[in-house]
This record gives structure tokens, C-alpha cells and sequence, in this order.
């Protein structure tokens, strides 16, 4: 016979299933004198009048969690509606007891004595965009739908395409929302295409496509590769700002040439700029050309007002109101691109992250067709469009000034975002795009760098700093 050790003492199989059968036995017998087990209401006794008995309870709610389902019981407790003192003077049903949550349906109850627990699960959302009669997507249809759960993620579709009007961002049937997350919301939702002329494009300016694209590069720690998602299309001027379009809105801080022996001066990108100097610029051609402004420091646009609270000059040092601007993301002013916007643009489309990629190739020999950079042998900052654009029609993405980006310099976490606008202060901004000085492996659209806000770009840094404008889509 077969032996095995059970608690300690080495029993037969034959002795041990006895003993199970009697224990089983005793315990039926036990059941049977305890009061009636809880009792579980199913979804179809949910109206039932008669489901609980009267009396005072406690009464929980509890919610489904995104990745929980709700075979397996995982919920998440709402401690802040707990009532503790719930009466009940005649017999009640389930549903008399619900409390009303957007993106939830009560699914099932339980009593336990004098507590009584609810279960509400996140509902099927279903979400439809249409392409109206403007545009198609990649595979012809007009229509394309998705569903999930309230709460959970799905892949906002891109890739309409409509002849001479350019596809911008998914808005609500009736205009009120525009999406701009990829999380389903409480209710279902058609989209339908948002669209503007391809004629309406300022003049310098491109329409940078919205869509899905991989940022960062393998192989490092602060640029880990992830996905992002841009919601809404964006123009992004085709050149660095030159030192004619600075100067030319009053901007006295930044560096242009004494010299100028081929008549290019005020073809050539403006440099030594610091991102306050940046912000600057940006409003004040705001305001010049009748747009509004984006940036705002204690609820003022007026750049004139920033400096003279600062002592009557763009400072110089770390400065907490200025650290503290506002940008109106919904303005339709001059404004820096985020960091994502940049390379974004950069990248036209490419989207490789095992090696270095350069805006409009990734081909290492091919690089001075799209950039300048130190291999080359320049010595000073080039005009602007001299060498061919990428693919979005974008010059010098790659090379001759670093450009200035929004956002504060952080490490990438590797997760998956929409809209990126960078993190909460950490004391330097993110720079992006080479030099002309600098080595072409900088030139890189996945190359990183980050300065003091103040500083401005050859301050004992050997680096020279531009910027590049972009606008919102109306």
C-alpha cells in the first residue's frame, strides 16, 4: 500500500481518505446549524423588491479596476460612500441602493449579516470616427469604430487622407470636445475629421502631420525609446528663426555678425539666445502680427511688463516668476515646440530607434546634404535653407544652432504618451537639433541635450542656441 506524511504522521493512502470522508462528514453537519450563508445577488435580481431585508446596514460600493474583470473580484473600494447607517424599513432591492457613477453599472450585490456590498462594472464603450466625405483612410474606408472598457486605452486611428484639405485632429459630432486622449471616456462618441485647406498654411510654415511615431533611441539611459501620440497637427515654420525676424520684432539680445561680406546677414539663424530670450520673441511677434499670445507670467502677455518687473532686463540668473510662465496651448501665437513636436518634425516619418537618425536620412555619409555640422569645417552659424529639406518640407532640423524646446529636461521613463509637455521644473530646458560646431553624431534627431533657461548658448558652453516657431491649427 502507498504511503504518504500527513501532519507530521506517516498515514496509508486508505487511512487518510477515510479520515477526509469523515471530516467531510462533520463539517456538513457543522454547516448545516450555522445561520444561512451570505446571500449573492446576481444581475438578473438586481430589481428584485424583495432582495434585502429591512433593517440597518452598512453599505459599500465598489468599483471594477481597469485591468481587473468581473469573474475575478477585482475592485477597488469607494471608502467615500460608505454609509454606515443605512436603513432599510421595508424589503429593498439592489438597484434602490446604487449610487450613480459615470462609466459603471451595478453588476452584482452581496449581504453579509448587516453588510451589504455593491459591485459596479465599468461599461463597453464604443467610440466611431468618420472621415466625412473630405478624406478616406489608408485602406478607403470612411469609417472605422473601436471598443473597450470605460477607463481603458485604445489606438486613435490616423492615416485620413483628403486631396487638397489636410486632416488636423478628431473632434465630437456636435464640436464641444476635441480628443486628445487615447483612454475611453464615460459615454460612447463619434468623431468626425477635422480638416483645413492646404491653402491656409501661413506662408514658411508646414502642417506637421498628427499621429502616432517612436521617440528616443536604444542603447541609452536618459532617451529610452517609447511611443508617443500628437493628437492635433500643428505648422512648424520651415527655418530657424534668422537674425532679420529677430531683430526685426525688437529683440536686442542674441548675436548676428559684424561683418557681412555676402549680404546673407539677415539670412543667417539668430544665435545665443537663452530660452527666456526665446519666450520673449515669441509673444512679441504674437502681438506685432495681431495673434494672441501664448506665454503668460503672472497672468501678463506683454513682454514689456516681464522685463520691467525683473528689474528692466531679460534676467540673467535663475528667475521663479519667469520659470513659472504659462503657455496657452490653445492660443494661436508663435510658441517653442515640445520637445515631442520637435522631433516629431524631425523625423518625418521615420521612425527607427536602434541607431542615430539625422533629419532626412540615416544614412551617416549622406548628412551633409541636410545638415551642418563640424566635419564639415564651417565656422559660423549658416543662413537658413541652404541644404535640402526632410520630408516634411523642414530645413536644418539637423545642425547649424541648437533649437530651444518647452520643456523641462527630465529622463524618459520608456512609457507610452499623448501630448507630452515635459515634466515639472527640474532647472534646465531641453535643447535639440546640433550645431554647426558640434560633431554630426549631435545632429542627431534623438540626441539630447539641456541648459539653464538663462543662459544663453555660447556663455563658456561652445554651444549656440536658436530657436524654431510653431502655431496651433485653429
Amino acid at each position: 500500500m502507498i504511503k504518504q506524511r500527513h501532519n507530521g504522521q506517516l498515514v496509508s493512502h486508505g487511512t487518510f481518505l477515510t479520515g477526509m470522508i469523515i471530516a467531510l462528514a462533520l463539517a456538513f453537519v457543522l454547516v448545516s446549524c450555522e445561520p444561512e450563508p451570505d446571500i449573492v445577488v446576481v444581475p438578473d435580481d438586481l430589481n428584485a423588491p424583495g432582495a434585502i431585508p429591512a433593517g440597518t446596514y452598512t453599505v459599500y460600493h465598489y468599483q471594477q479596476n481597469v485591468s481587473g474583470s468581473h469573474e475575478n473580484g477585482d475592485y477597488t473600494l469607494i471608502t467615500a460612500d460608505t454609509d454606515t447607517d443605512k436603513v432599510l424599513d421595508v424589503v429593498s432591492s439592489p438597484a434602490s441602493l446604487a449610487n450613480e457613477y459615470a462609466g459603471f453599472t451595478l453588476k452584482s450585490m452581496m449581504v453579509n449579516g448587516t453588510v451589504i456590498s455593491l459591485f459596479y462594472d465599468r461599461n463597453t464603450i464604443t467610440y466611431t470616427f468618420n472621415t466625412g466625405s473630405q478624406g478616406t483612410f489608408s485602406d478607403g474606408t470612411t469609417s472605422k469604430s473601436v471598443s473597450g472598457l470605460y477607463g481603458t486605452t485604445f489606438t486613435i486611428p490616423f492615416g485620413v487622407s483628403s486631396g487638397s484639405h489636410c486632416f488636423v485632429r478628431w473632434i465630437s459630432v456636435d464640436g464641444t470636445e476635441t480628443l486628445d486622449t487615447d483612454e475611453f471616456g464615460s459615454e460612447n462618441v463619434s468623431w468626425n475629421a477635422y480638416y483645413v485647406s492646404s491653402g491656409d498654411t501661413p506662408a514658411n510654415f508646414v502642417l506637421v502631420p498628427a499621429g502616432t511615431f517612436m521617440m528616443g533611441r536604444e542603447g541609452t539611459t536618459d532617451a529610452i525609446p517609447h511611443s508617443v501620440t500628437l493628437t492635433s497637427s500643428y505648422y512648424m515654420c520651415v527655418h530657424e528663426v534668422t537674425a532679420g525676424e529677430y531683430f526685426g520684432e525688437n529683440c536686442t539680445l542674441g548675436e548676428t555678425f559684424d561683418d557681412n561680406p555676402d549680404g546673407t546677414e539677415a539670412d543667417r539663424a539668430v544665435y545665443n539666445l537663452s530660452w527666456y530670450d526665446a519666450i520673449v520673441y515669441c509673444n512679441k511677434r504674437s502681438s506685432a502680427e495681431g495673434l494672441t499670445p501664448c506665454y503668460s507670467i503672472n497672468g501678463e502677455t506683454d513682454p514689456s511688463v516681464w522685463i520691467t518687473a525683473a528689474g528692466g532686463s531679460v534676467p540673467s540668473v535663475f528667475n521663479e516668476s519667469w520659470n513659472a510662465v504659462v503657455c496657452d496651448w490653445e492660443a494661436n501665437g508663435y510658441r517653442l515646440p515640445t520637445e515631442a513636436e520637435w522631433e516629431r518634425a524631425a523625423r518625418a516619418g521615420n521612425d527607427s530607434v536602434s541607431s542615430y537618425v539625422y533629419s532626412g536620412t540615416e544614412d551617416s555619409s549622406a548628412l551633409s546634404t541636410y545638415a551642418w555640422y563640424s566635419e564639415l569645417g564651417v565656422s559660423r552659424v549658416q543662413p537658413v535653407r541652404q541644404k535640402s529639406p526632410n520630408a516634411f518640407g523642414l530645413y536644418d532640423m539637423s545642425g547649424n544652432v541648437w533649437e530651444l524646446c518647452w520643456d523641462w529636461y527630465a529622463l524618459y521613463t520608456g512609457d507610452s504618451e499623448i501630448n507630452p509637455k515635459g515634466s515639472a521644473l527640474t532647472g534646465q530646458r531641453i535643447v535639440r537639433g546640433g550645431c554647426y560646431n558640434q560633431p554630426a553624431s549631435s545632429a542627431s534627431v534623438n540626441d539630447r541635450i539641456k541648459e539653464y533657461p538663462f543662459r544663453r548658448g555660447a556663455d563658456g558652453s561652445g554651444n549656440h542656441f536658436g530657436l524654431r516657431v510653431v502655431r496651433n491649427v485653429q
